[in-house]
């Protein structure tokens, strides 16, 4: 519903994931859980990052 952070073993790098349909889960993550929303605005996904999904954005493309 908000998406997830990800790091990468080998290299370290921070991947932030979100839906690509990010309108989709707009009423579940009004109803998330306090605790949970505060979780996703802590890892700055709260909000959608990106209009246009960009799969390579995390891979220093």
């Amino acid at each position: 519903m908000f998406g997830g952070v990800m790091i990468v073993p080998d290299t370290g790098d921070l991947l932030f994931l979100q839906p690509a349909d990010w309108d989709k889960f707009a009423s579940e993550r009004a109803q998330a859980s306090p605790k949970r929303r505060a979780r996703a605005e802590q890892a700055g996904i709260f909000q959608l990052l990106e209009k246009e999904p960009n799969p390579m954005a995390g891979l220093g493309n």
